[in-house]
């Protein structure tokens, strides 16, 4: 007869092995698939909250990353009622698929890369189909996927809160200064980047300046690292991300 243990065991495994991954927090992220406009198939993981506060927030990682890079803030934010969608962006994690083609970032030229504004503009569609629009979803995103969260401002006016971690001002084409000119009045952004990390260091500069009393700025001094690594310096990094959505 299995031991009791044994049939414990035989669970974790199972839900490992899954499409949904639990986590110390307890909450589920389903697996969840929608097909951006030029046909790549976008896997994401979708947080669902036990209370939720009627806003989404939608996380770009960084290059190389996938987006379980995300998986403790997305718990955080889950925990404050949010609903999380974090993306594979294409040629990341399972994101490989185009019309059977297998994708490769490793491999895409500049015009691939700008290619992940489709990404986002099918997650923005999904977020729709689920219920929330523009007006309260605030996206979030690290290094490249910082420059795409910044310039989601500008596709979606209605957009209030976008933060960037290591946003520079041109990542394989996809820039950022214009995107954060000229922001509304109830646009807000949080650019955030590690001193050592000198052309992050210095685009948040820029951008902070560009954008003016619609930004807050944080810059480490430590070596934090790039994109969602700094968390790793900077736990408490989570809890101003999340006081700041709630402005």
């Amino acid at each position: 007869m299995r031991s009791y243990a044994g049939f414990i065991s035989l669970i974790v495994l199972t839900l490992l092995a899954g499409g949904c991954s639990a986590t110390p927090s307890n909450f589920m992220a389903e697996r969840v698939t929608f097909i951006t406009t030029d046909n790549v198939i976008i896997i994401s993981d979708w947080y669902k909250p036990n209370a939720p506060n009627g806003k989404a927030v939608l996380l770009l990682h960084m290059m190389p990353a996938v987006r379980g890079s995300w998986d403790t803030l997305a718990q955080r934010l889950t925990q404050e009622g949010y609903h999380i969608l974090a993306i594979d962006l294409r040629g990341h994690g399972e994101s490989v698929n185009q019309n059977g083609a297998t994708l490769d970032y490793k491999k895409f030229i500049d015009a691939q890369h700008q290619a992940y504004a489709l990404d986002v503009a099918a997650s923005m569609d999904f977020l729709r189909e689920q219920g929330f629009d523009a007006s309260v979803v605030s996206v979030g995103g690290a290094s490249i996927g910082a420059n795409l969260a910044l310039n989601a401002l500008h596709a979606y006016p209605t957009l209030t809160h976008v933060f960037a971690l290591s946003p520079g001002l041109n990542y394989r084409g996809v820039t950022t200064q214009s995107s954060v000119m000229g922001l509304d009045a109830d646009q807000k952004i949080f650019l955030v980047a590690s001193a050592e990390d000198e052309y992050s260091a210095q685009s948040i500069a820029t951008l902070h300046k560009t954008a003016g009393s619609h930004s807050t700025i944080t810059h480490y001094n430590d070596n934090a690292g790039h994109g969602t690594t700094m968390f790793e310096k900077h736990p408490e990094l989570m809890g101003e991300i999340t006081a700041w959505l709630k402005q």
